[in-house]
């Protein structure tokens, strides 16, 4: 897919050539409406750990952004997509810094979502939930969440 391959590009400016003007046009996708979906396909698609890591960041912001606008289904998938990837082959491969950059995505979606579970009085499930996923992700070798 051609945006990921542009991601990856934008990306590897960061480490020579234009760091400014690839900073800026990092910033710059958390007002795209799609860089949700920029960043799912990144994190889908790329094995660059630099590219990972940002796509994480893209992705949290950005379903933040777009949270009060989404249906709870939708929220929900966001913070178990982060999860996933936390679990999944990918993060594994890479280097510990993604793995934590996916364990924090994952906690700051569900952490919004708790918010979400008070509100509508069903915090116990919702911590439940959390209490069991940290404990996946650390029992599979994923970062410790502390």
């Amino acid at each position: 897919m051609e945006a990921v391959a542009d991601f990856e590009r934008c990306v590897a400016l960061l480490r020579g050539g234009d760091p400014a003007g690839a900073t800026t046009a990092l910033l710059g996708l958390r007002d795209n409406p799609q860089c949700v979906d920029i960043a799912r396909a990144v994190l889908a698609r790329s094995t660059d750990g630099d590219a990972l890591f940002h796509a994480l960041a893209l992705f949290r912001d950005g379903a933040l952004k777009s949270w009060d606008a989404r249906p709870s289904n939708e929220r929900d998938a966001m913070a178990g997509a982060a999860l996933d990837f936390a679990r999944g082959e990918a993060a594994r491969n890479a280097p510990p810094y993604v793995t934590a950059a996916a364990a924090e995505c994952f906690a700051t979606l569900w952490a919004r979502g708790y918010v979400d579970a008070c509100a509508a009085d069903a915090h116990d499930a919702a911590v439940r939930r959390g209490r069991d996923a940290v404990v996946a992700v650390a029992a599979a070798g994923g970062a410790a969440i502390v």
